[in-house]
């Protein structure tokens, strides 16, 4: 009769190899699934985990996550306040005067998402671009689809001098 620690030992050997053998362990579910990822993010916003901020002032100028996460937010805001929405006819062209001859903050978000604006959910929405001189000046365009819509003139408000701020800073460093 062989001894119980012998037994053991084999016994454990055993199962070390099999669990050594048995490959590596699948990944662990992510929290999210790209769907349940998608839907968290339109809940509250836009953030820097799905899009990037540029400014435009003299050249264009990408702001740091830590830069553009007040940006966004104050974009959120913004688009609660706008009443309404209307197509642009040559909406790409009107698109490149403004980022070519124009200061402004233009957002682009990686993956086109559904956002509520002038009451209504806009789907595939992709950019974002805010105008802070020329005649677009604080009207918000919204970029879908390579269609343009764009909002009336805004009334001045805190979140619009939040991003002004951001245009005048990004100015002064190039």
């Amino acid at each position: 009769m062989r001894p119980p620690g012998r037994a053991l030992a084999l016994l454990l050997a055993a199962a070390a190899l099999t669990t050594g053998c048995a490959g590596p362990k699948p990944p662990a579910r992510p929290a999210f699934l790209p769907e349940e990822r998608a839907r968290e993010v339109t809940a509250r916003g836009l953030s820097t985990s799905t899009a990037f901020v540029t400014v435009m002032r003299r050249r264009p100028m990408r702001l740091e996550s830590r830069a553009a996460s007040p940006i966004l937010d104050a974009i959120w805001q913004v688009l609660g306040a706008v009443p309404a929405v209307t197509p642009q006819p040559g909406g790409p062209r009107l698109l490149a005067n403004l980022r070519m001859n124009e200061d402004l903050v233009d957002v682009t978000i990686w993956h086109a998402q559904d956002l509520d604006v002038a009451g209504r959910r806009l789907g595939g929405v992709s950019g974002i671009v805010i105008p802070f001189t020329g005649s677009w000046r604080h009207r918000v365009l919204i970029i879908r689809e390579g269609r343009v819509d764009a909002s009336p003139a805004l009334p001045d408000s805190p979140e619009l001098a939040t991003i002004e701020r951001a245009v005048d800073t990004a100015g002064n460093h190039s």
